[in-house]
């Protein structure tokens, strides 16, 4: 699949990357909007370190693609819209 990897400071590309495997109890999201935010920012620019290389973001909304099993507890299946909250922790939510 392909995402925007940060390879360094201001160093931002277009690559491909694995496809991540969900766990029991994950889902995969497709990403088709994504925000940036200040922190975002200060990644790019060096600001704040991170190890690299990274692919960024925590403010996101896409489609499940994957889950490992029926996720009826949850009530999310594949094509299920999806996004995130931004706080450390939050898993996906359904909406």
């Amino acid at each position: 699949m392909k995402a925007m990897v940060l390879r360094a400071p201001s160093d931002l590309v277009l690559d491909e990357v694995a496809r991540p495997q969900p766990a029991a109890g994950q889902v995969v999201v497709r990403i088709t909007h994504s925000g940036v935010c200040g922190t975002d920012y200060k990644i790019f620019n060096g600001s704040i370190r991170v190890p690299y290389p990274l692919i960024p973001g925590h403010e996101m909304a896409g489609e499940i693609v994957a889950t490992p099993e029926p996720l009826e507890s949850l009530d999310m299946e594949p094509a299920n819209p999806a996004s995130s909250e931004p706080t450390a922790g939050s898993p996906p939510r359904n909406r």
